[in-house]
């Protein structure tokens, strides 16, 4: 099991998401606690008047509602009534049991899971401060809540439970449960691969399907940060944005402006050695850019674009599997660049046809696991965080 809680301030945005769900036949209202009227008789203005008739009592407070997302394993067999039952554990948990709230079960993804919005204003309008709890008690909830339901069907070993960690997959939105699965990304890509900025970090998350962008926050006192959120095959965004905050390793701005410091003595060595294999592949004089990319997966390295703004020259970044590496082009020098490849690259780009033709080989890359240890190498941090990238590996 996977919990996820966000707090915003709109009730009827929540609603109407889980209704439109409901029409389109991917989601069902499984229970409503704490109404006047019965779970099969509440209309949505009844489901609404509610919320609001509590949220009117607290006009000062900025936040009012919470959303809360608990996903399981698809080897979970999960009943309505069983699902009904955790719910209600789990508000139990966060003192919210005696606050009005929905619980929806959506059946859009492979891997079951419900939504439960309630709103979080007393009926005295006194604000109810769950953020600490949620923040101090959210695996330890979580785990009570597995071994009380019996959702671990089988009991893995902790050499098993670290290769899991170890050995990612690559994300398939609707086909698994992205929020783990990102989860295990981010702790193998933040740990292990040395990258110097935002678009090397990109470079690699893209292998699996993920990539992070930075929000500017609309409150004054608020720092900006980072979300996640997952990508489908042709490297669109899909699936709801996710806080850097909200992942147990915390990849923040702040943790990967460390990161960026600590990668930047990277060792020399295993830059020639990526510098070399690329000219290797060049000097097979590969037809086209696909050819290229088939070249490249078989040394274990991955190519992204990163379309250049303006004037600016499309930006190549490599990303070396075999030494956990992720580099901009521009910093391995011209000699690896041949101008053919520059050329066919901002065609693909400028026509935006033909982009599908490089074969999506991450899986053949990542297929083995060796942890190479990388020394640092002195390197001006460049990060850059607006561009829109495409993905080709």
């Amino acid at each position: 099991m996977f919990a996820r809680l966000r707090i915003c301030k709109y009730a009827k945005k929540l609603v109407i998401y889980n209704e439109r769900k409901v029409l389109k036949g991917q989601a069902r209202l499984i229970h409503a606690e704490n109404f006047l009227q019965k779970t099969e008789d509440l209309t949505q203005l009844q489901k609404l008047g509610r919320f609001r008739s509590l949220n009117d009592l607290n006009q000062w407070s900025k936040v009012n509602m919470v959303s809360v997302v608990l996903s399981f394993s698809e080897t979970d067999h999960m009943r309505d009534d069983k699902m009904r039952a955790i719910a209600n554990r789990y508000m139990e948990h966060m003192g919210l049991q005696d606050q009005p709230y929905l619980v929806y079960r959506h059946e859009d993804t492979s891997h079951p899971h419900l939504h439960i919005v309630s709103n979080i204003v007393d009926p005295t309008g006194q604000a109810i401060r769950i953020y600490k709890t949620v923040m101090d008690r959210k695996y330890q909830v979580r785990e009570q809540l597995m071994a009380e339901f019996g959702l671990k069907s089988v009991q893995r070993t902790e050499k098993q439970q670290v290769n899991e960690i170890e050995r990612p997959r690559k994300l398939r939105y609707g086909k698994m449960d992205t929020t783990q699965g990102m989860e295990r990304v981010l702790k193998t890509v933040v740990s292990e691969y040395h990258f110097t900025g935002i678009e090397e970090f990109n470079a690699i998350l893209g292998g699996y399907n993920m990539y992070v962008r930075p929000v500017a926050s609309a409150k004054k006192y608020f720092r900006n940060g980072l979300v996640y959120q997952t990508l489908d095959a042709d490297g669109r965004s899909i699936g709801k944005t996710i806080a850097a905050s909200y992942f147990e390793n915390k990849p923040t701005w702040n943790h990967l402006q460390r990161r960026f410091v600590e990668n930047a003595m990277q060792d020399e060595d295993r830059t020639k050695d990526l510098a070399n294999r690329l000219k290797w592949v060049l000097y097979q004089k590969p037809e086209d850019l696909a050819d290229f990319s088939r070249k490249l997966s078989k040394e274990r390295i991955g190519m992204v674009v990163i379309p250049g703004a303006g004037d600016a020259r499309n930006e190549l970044v490599y990303v070396d599997h075999e030494a956990k590496l992720a580099i901009q082009s521009r910093r391995l020098g011209e000699s690896v660049q041949a101008p053919w490849v520059r050329e066919k690259i901002d065609k693909l780009i400028q026509s935006q046809t033909g982009l599908a033709a490089i074969p999506q080989q991450i899986d053949h890359l990542l297929a083995k696991d060796q942890t190479q240890d990388l020394a640092a190498r002195q390197h001006e941090l460049n990060i850059k965080s607006q561009h829109k990238i495409r993905l080709h590996v």
